[in-house]
């Protein structure tokens, strides 16, 4: 729940009226946090809205993630350091919107996602994306900063750096 899946299931909640899928993937903390997750998509009649995909890894994880135009990472989560699925993203040319974790605020710039500080900014960032960063130009800067930034080749490049 920290990693802020429940946050987005508002923002579902929220924006239902609009043409917006919200697809979740991964698996859960405990048996209560899934059955909320289930119940409030059925209560708030989000079944078309909201699609979990359980745990994703691979092809498919790259698959979902290239049918997607954002990705939404509200992560609250204390240790959060650097999120490789923000990476992830990234690879497949996706702006993120994400909270002020950890590292995240230097993975994000202003081109490649938006930073929130708190988690009721939260409807102001979807429609800030929406309006300027869901085309063509920004999918080609997202994934050239991976290439440039974060790639195998860039950590390996900057780890012999650093032992040098």
């Amino acid at each position: 729940k920290s990693k802020g899946y429940f946050s987005v299931l508002e923002l579902a909640k929220i924006t239902s009226g609009e043409r917006i899928v919200y697809h979740f993937a991964g698996g859960w903390q405990n048996k209560a946090d899934e059955t909320e997750f289930f119940e409030f998509v059925e209560k708030e009649e989000l079944r078309e809205t909201v699609k979990f995909h359980g745990f994703v890894d691979g092809l498919e994880k790259q698959r979902l993630l290239e049918k997607c135009h954002l990705f939404i990472f509200p992560t609250r989560y204390e240790n959060e350091a650097f999120p490789l699925s923000i990476l992830e993203a990234f690879s497949c040319g996706l702006p993120v919107i994400s909270t002020d974790e950890g590292a995240i605020p230097f993975m994000l710039d202003r081109e490649s996602g938006i930073v929130i500080e708190d988690l009721s900014e939260l409807g102001d960032a979807l429609v800030a994306a929406k309006e300027s960063m869901i085309n063509k130009k920004t999918a080609q800067y997202c994934r050239l900063r991976y290439q440039k930034e974060f790639s195998l080749e860039k950590f390996e490049e900057n780890l012999l750096k650093i032992l040098r």
